[in-house]
């Protein structure tokens, strides 16, 4: 089924209240915790390590939705439709590069990350607490 069906889909099951509640419990959540990393998405402040940390909107549109889909593989497609609000078929770096930028704040070691990976061909899935396994 074509990627904007689904999301059609899902958005009317949403509106008729057929949508994982897990979703929706998150949504109602202002902070997330996973690793070293602790977001406050109301006032939009964001540590590691506890060392406070910038980020854009965009990045934390981006970590947000993550933060929604643990586990599940994310196409280009799907964020460039559901963070960007782009709709279509667009060919964007975009994505790769906001993906390497919050690597780069999230991830103790961008090179080998833990909680942000790239699933080839297919997409990114984010892991909120890896297991040893999955960080290697």
């Amino acid at each position: 089924v074509d990627l904007e069906v689904r999301i059609d889909r899902t958005r009317g099951m949403a509106r008729r209240g057929e949508v994982d509640d897990r979703r929706t419990r998150f949504e109602q959540r202002t902070c997330a915790e996973f690793g070293s990393v602790r977001v406050d998405f109301s006032t939009h402040e964001v540590s590691v390590a506890g060392r406070e940390v910038r980020m854009t909107q965009k990045e934390l549109r981006l970590l947000r939705y993550f933060l929604e889909h643990p586990g599940r593989v994310i196409s280009r497609q799907e964020l460039l439709s559901e963070v960007w609000e782009m709709n279509g078929n667009v060919q964007t770096r975009a994505v790769d590069q906001f993906i390497a930028r919050l690597r780069k704040i999230i991830e103790s070691d961008p090179a080998a990350p833990r909680h942000l990976l790239t699933i080839r061909d297919a997409g990114y899935r984010f892991l909120p607490e890896p297991s040893e396994s999955e960080a290697c």
